[in-house]
């Protein structure tokens, strides 16, 4: 069930009772500035649900350069790396750099198993987050939209009807860990 930016976006113009933006969302009038306000709003709320909430994963089969992984390497920019196995599909100890991931040992392959952002979307497109209805999603959008145009007291009881849907949704915030050390 895939998410359309033009659904969602239309859904907040309403929401905020801006039903002139609403129809030229439905024109594709990305080039209008109320509309290119709501796309970033749009890419914020998608961004805060798959980096809070709902992690978007991914698993790559990878060759290293030597005992080196590159970002590059990996078909999404990677936030944080969940584990990385060799062919026999046994953990591989690693350490994470600025643009790499660096392997304890060589291996011919490795799987990568990592988070990720989702990437910046516009008009026609559709989100990544295929478990989060459109209507959460509008709510989260219309309150960056207000507080962007200054609209503060609405914009606090739009996010205050946000986080209720997403406790609603039973989308529970992951905790962020940092790994234990370990002697080497």
């Amino acid at each position: 069930m895939a998410i359309s930016v033009n659904e969602v976006i239309a859904t907040a113009a309403e929401l905020v009772s801006r039903a002139d933006v609403a129809a030229k969302v439905q024109e594709n009038a990305e080039s209008d500035q109320e509309v290119a306000l709501l796309v970033r709003c749009f890419n914020l709320v998608e961004s805060e649900i798959a980096l809070d909430y709902f992690p978007l994963t991914a698993s790559e089969e990878v060759v290293p350069t030597g005992t080196t992984v590159e970002f590059a390497a990996l078909k999404n920019e990677p936030v944080q790396i969940v584990s990385v196995k060799d062919s026999s599909d046994m953990g591989m100890p690693f350490s994470v750099t600025g643009q790499s991931i660096v392997l304890k040992r060589s291996a011919p392959r490795v799987t990568v198993k990592y988070m990720y952002a989702p990437s910046q979307k516009g008009l026609g497109e559709e989100s990544e987050l295929g478990t989060v209805s459109a209507r959460l999603m509008a709510l989260g959008v219309a309150s960056e939209y207000l507080l962007a145009c200054g609209r503060y007291e609405e914009a606090a009881a739009f996010e205050a009807r946000y986080h209720d849907a997403v406790r609603a949704a039973n989308i529970v915030r992951r905790k962020l860990t940092i790994p234990a050390r370990r002697w080497a």
